[in-house]
């Protein structure tokens, strides 16, 4: 059965709809944790590392996987990646990719988005170079198997399949041609855009007079006539489909009404996107939007393949651009996002692979609180970023935190208090405190152990087999 993917958006609501990718220890083997103050801590578990030095630097490695992360003043500069792959980013503009394939060999892509773009490869295909907009040859980017420019916009060529085409003063003079298209554009006087079997568009005096036919090898063809700026029409072969618009003076028409009985739909729109009202049957769509005020809008259908996990109505709405809830239902996870912007950003999630579960509430800039199925939960005061960035304010966070509880999987808790100079780390058997980052106490199966500043002066007594002890006196950072 295929997948449903249901994306509703209504405001630029920053939300996270991909599945997890761990970054930090995790799993319910047992760890090994030490800190200084809000300047370092690191952790370990068997197959598993990860130290920070807060904010400059930190890194994460799970060797069974080949995995590792890391990062540099972040997001300053962060990198992920195992032996056969790896991404990179810089100040978000400067991108890296590198890949090793089984049958290509070494793959390398660094993009100064939109400026520069150099690949390097063993293969003749991989190697390219571009300095925007002076000069490049750039392949296999955006879709586009080799994009050439001189100059441009005054010189462009590019290639998909074996289609090919050339531009002189983008977007004024274009043409190509394949095997199936045919293209010609003398901006605005005429253009004509054919791909036989599937559709024919043209237009003379650009925007005033277009018309074309569409899904021409679908089983109910479709046409279009438009005069701008008075009046538009789409429709199809067998009438099904009967689309009219008004004074179409911008992107959206002034009015436009029509319907499509095959999918059991119709749109109306009244004063350009401000009024919308549509609904479908097939599939299943419903939108009331007066902007700005109030939408909602649902699409598709949540039944099947449904978690039954999410306690909120999966319809999208937004009341004000201040107030939205953005529902996802996708292969990948099923979530619901609630914000009323800047102050409160909810999400509940449900990653289908992992089957687990996931709550997140933020109240900026005071707390911020995570739960999920797996036994994880942290609770954070203060939060300094208004939307949720869990990494950020785990990197940032320790320099303005006054609180910080979590508890892990594995049955581990941590706690501290103003900027960790109180913290402590334990479960049933283990006990670790640190306090003032002059105090260390400790207290295991194995061992307990006091000291002061990491070993300046301390006192350690290990637990050895057949009831023995072994006591050790530390000064100046010796065992004695």
């Amino acid at each position: 059965m295929q997948k449903k993917v249901i994306l509703l958006i209504f405001f630029l609501l920053p939300a996270l709809v991909e599945a997890r990718e761990e970054q930090t220890v995790h799993g319910d083997l047992r760890r090994s944790y030490w800190q200084f103050l809000f300047l370092y801590e690191q952790t370990r578990a068997p197959g598993q590392s990860e130290f920070i030095i807060h904010p400059f630097y930190g890194r994460y490695r799970n060797r069974e996987s080949a995995y590792s992360y890391h990062y540099i003043l972040y997001p300053l500069f962060y990198s992920h990646g195992t032996n056969y792959w790896r991404k990179w980013k810089f100040l978000g503009l400067f991108i890296g990719d590198d890949f090793y394939h089984v049958d290509k060999g070494k793959d390398r892509d660094i993009m100064l988005s939109p400026l520069l773009h150099w690949g390097r490869g063993d293969t003749e295909e991989e190697r390219y170079f571009g300095f925007f907009p002076f000069y490049g040859k750039v392949k296999d980017k955006i879709s586009y198997a080799e994009i050439q420019y001189v100059l441009f916009p005054l010189y462009a060529r590019w290639k998909w399949s074996d289609y090919q085409a050339t531009a002189i003063l983008w977007p004024f003079v274009m043409w190509g041609k394949g095997k199936a298209r045919d293209e010609l554009r003398i901006f605005p006087f005429y253009s004509r855009k054919v791909h036989t079997g599937k559709y024919r568009r043209y237009s003379v005096l650009w925007p005033f007079f277009q018309w074309g036919h569409e899904d021409l090898d679908k089983r109910e063809p479709r046409s279009y006539v438009f005069f701008w700026p008075f009046y538009g029409r789409k429709w199809s072969r067998d009438g099904n489909l009967n689309v009219h618009s008004f004074l179409p003076l911008l992107i959206w028409p002034v009015v436009a009404y029509g319907s499509d009985k095959k999918a059991g739909s119709f749109d109306l729109k009244v004063l350009w996107f401000l009024f919308q009202r549509s609904y479908s049957r097939k599939p299943f769509m419903d939108k009331l939007i007066v902007f700005p005020f109030y939408g909602r809008y649902t699409f598709g259908s949540f039944e099947e393949e449904s978690s039954d996990v999410l306690s909120y109505s999966r319809e999208g709405i937004f009341i004000t651009p201040f107030f939205t809830r953005l529902a996802t239902h996708s292969a990948v996870l099923e979530g619901v996002y609630t914000s009323l912007f800047p102050f409160y950003h909810e999400s509940q999630r449900f990653f289908r692979r992992d089957r687990t579960t996931e709550v997140f509430y933020k109240v900026w800039p005071l707390y911020q609180y995570m739960r999920d199925s797996e036994g994880n939960s942290s609770f954070r005061s203060l939060v300094l970023w208004p939307g949720r960035a869990d990494h950020f304010e785990r990197v940032w966070g320790t320099f303005y935190s006054l609180i910080e509880y979590n508890r892990y999987s594995n049955g581990d808790r941590y706690f501290s208090l103003l900027f960790r100079l109180y913290s402590q780390y334990w479960n049933e058997k283990e006990f670790h405190l640190f306090l003032l980052g002059l105090f260390e106490f400790h207290r295991t199966p194995e061992y307990w152990s006091f000291e002061i500043l990491g070993g300046f002066l301390g006192y350690r007594r290990d637990y050895l087999a057949e009831q023995r002890v072994d006591n050790v006196v530390r000064l100046l950072w010796m065992d004695l």
